[in-house]
Order: structure tokens, then sequence, then C-alpha cells
């Protein structure tokens, strides 16, 4: 007699693979889509950027969901955030976001 417990438990080990793996590769996609956007406001869009800015180590993720961005130009507060909505609306991220600027020279 034929038992169909092994055939669905092969089964739900399939689909919990490929439901983890889309998860994995949605995260990253956020991520590389939220570093090309913050690297962009930072680079292109920002006046006053007339610092060369490093290649590497711009960009860092604190948190899962936390971004540091790093500049040593002064920034103001209602460009910023027209220039990352613009950005992240060009990547395709519909995420609602928040934001803050800290100076670091005063630490």
């Amino acid at each position: 007699m034929f038992s169909w417990v092994p055939v669905t438990k092969i089964g739900i080990f399939i689909m919990q693979g490929v439901y983890i793996f889309k998860i994995t590769t949605r995260k990253k996609e956020f991520h590389r889509a939220v570093n090309i956007a913050s690297r962009n406001t930072v680079v292109g869009k920002l006046p006053n950027t007339t610092v060369k800015l490093p290649e590497k180590g711009l960009i860092k993720m604190s948190l899962q969901t936390f971004y540091e961005v790093y500049t040593n130009s002064p920034i103001d507060q209602a460009i910023l955030q027209t220039y990352l909505e613009t950005e992240f609306d060009k990547q395709g991220i519909t995420t609602l976001f928040e934001y803050g600027i800290y100076n670091h020279k005063y630490q």
C-alpha cells in the first residue's frame, strides 16, 4: 500500500526552501536598491559635494533597516528629502522611510 505522507513532507520542505529563497532574494534586492538610491543622492544630487567621496564605506547598514550615509557637506533637510524620494522612486522603493541628519563634527 502506498503512503502519501513522505511525498507530502518532501513537498512541504521544497515549498519552504522556495519561500526562504524568495524572501532572501527580495531582501538583497531591497538593500541593493537602497544603497544605489542613497549613493546617487549624495554623489550626484546634493550641492556642495566638492569633497572626494570614498568608493567604499560611504553607506553603512547599522541594523537590518537602518542605514548611515557619510558626507562632509552641509545638507538642507528639505532638499535631502526631495532627492531621497526621487531616487527611491527611480529604484522602485515604495516603503515609508524616516531620515535624520547628524553632525559628527561636534561629537
